[in-house]
């Protein structure tokens, strides 16, 4: 729907924002003590964008909504002359412009609104890939969805000289169909100095991948077959046994010894003290 007025513009242009799936209310400004004789909201295109709208019937006083031609996913609210807009996407973005006749035939008066339509990016995605001696890492960090083109950056430590790591691309590639960017961007990390870079992460905006570390040694610690590890427990378990019966042999030889010689001490004991009687008997 195209229409031509006497318009008088404000002179401020109105920002207006919205995140892609969400919705905004654009806010005409108008006089609230005068009759509006119609009010249009259309999208500054070529051709113009009818949006929603309604006009007056001066004889009836009724007024009327262009059900026909609005915009779908927007609803007009006649009390106030607000438009409410849902299902954002990037195309919703532009300036739009609020025409607002009176009944008392006076210029039609104009206001403009620029609505910027923006997506959040998906945190990032941490992808590597390094060589088999580990002297050297690619790492990828993507994000989809967002909106408008930003860059991904890299949070590396200031002291990490560019010997030790630099990107190799960057790129944001946008959507044909939904119009939002894929963003991403390859490093390569220098290993050969054997030391491991930790506390690294990637962001888009202000989303922020989770931390990660590269250039880890992949080297596995020692191990041993079952089979070693059953022969070790086999050969303690024996030099037990054996320690154990040396001592217990000797804590019974011991013993042994000490009942004879306590026998032998006895028996004489006893002998001596039988001679002593027969000598006793044998008295004059």
């Amino acid at each position: 729907m195209t229409c031509t007025f006497s318009v008088t513009e404000g002179s401020d242009l109105i920002q207006l924002s919205g995140e892609v799936g969400g919705n905004v209310t654009f806010h005409c400004p108008f006089a609230k003590e005068k009759a509006i004789r119609f009010f249009y909201l259309q999208k500054d295109t070529s051709p113009i964008l009818f949006v929603n709208g309604y006009y007056g019937d001066n004889d009836t006083g009724k007024q009327y909504t262009i059900e026909r031609m609005k915009l779908k996913n927007t609803e007009l609210n006649l009390s106030d002359r607000t438009v409410y807009m849902d299902g954002l996407n990037i195309s919703h973005s532009g300036v739009y412009e609020c025409i607002i006749s009176y009944n008392d035939k006076g210029n039609t008066e104009s206001s403009k609104i620029h609505l910027s339509v923006t997506a959040r990016y998906s945190k990032p995605t941490v992808t590597m890939s390094c060589n088999g001696e580990n002297l050297g890492c690619l790492v990828t960090c993507a994000s989809h969805g967002g909106y408008p083109s930003t860059k991904m950056t890299w949070n590396v430590a200031e002291n990490a000289s560019n010997q030790i790591w630099n990107i190799v691309n960057n790129s944001e590639v946008p959507s044909p169909d939904t119009m939002m960017f894929s963003s991403s961007s390859t490093a390569y990390f220098n290993c050969s100095y054997r030391k491991p870079l930790n506390y690294l992460s990637c962001s888009v905006g202000e989303i922020s991948s989770d931390m990660f570390s590269v250039c880890v040694s992949t080297e596995s610690p020692e191990t041993f077959s079952p089979i070693v590890i059953a022969a070790a427990v086999c050969a303690v378990v024996a030099v037990i046994t054996m320690v154990g019966l040396t001592v217990f042999c000797k804590k019974n030889g011991v013993a042994a010894r000490g009942a004879i010689e306590d026998r032998r001490v006895n028996g004489c004991a006893e002998e001596e003290t039988a001679l002593s009687g027969n000598k006793e008997n044998e008295g004059p």
